[in-house]
């Protein structure tokens, strides 16, 4: 049942797969959590929006935290994903018999 883990493994850049897991759930809980208070107006007009965002960020309790939170994570999302596949393309991780890797992610 032991098995050794190889050295190249064992290397920072192996996590990014993981990191972007985690930054989507951030991203799912944030987003619900600021979905409660945002108030969008389906007839163009970007006053009741904008106020809404207003309200989570001045009224609401920590709703400035979580909205940096939300702007942040999606864009640390974005550089992660582009890490991640540079990082199985750059290891050749989707080679065979590996070549879902590359669909799935």
């Amino acid at each position: 049942m032991y098995q050794r883990v190889p050295n190249f493994a064992n290397a920072f850049y192996y996590c990014f797969g993981g990191m972007v897991f985690v930054l989507i759930v951030l991203q799912l809980l944030t987003g619900i959590l600021l979905a409660i208070y945002y108030v969008p107006d389906a007839r163009g007009n970007p006053a009741p929006a904008y106020t809404s965002v207003l309200f989570i960020q001045n009224n609401v309790y920590l709703g400035w935290l979580i909205r940096g939170v939300h702007f942040w994570g999606a864009n640390i999302l974005i550089l992660m994903v582009l890490l991640h596949m540079a990082r199985v393309y750059w290891t050749g991780s989707y080679r065979a018999p590996r070549e879902l890797n590359w669909i799935v992610g």
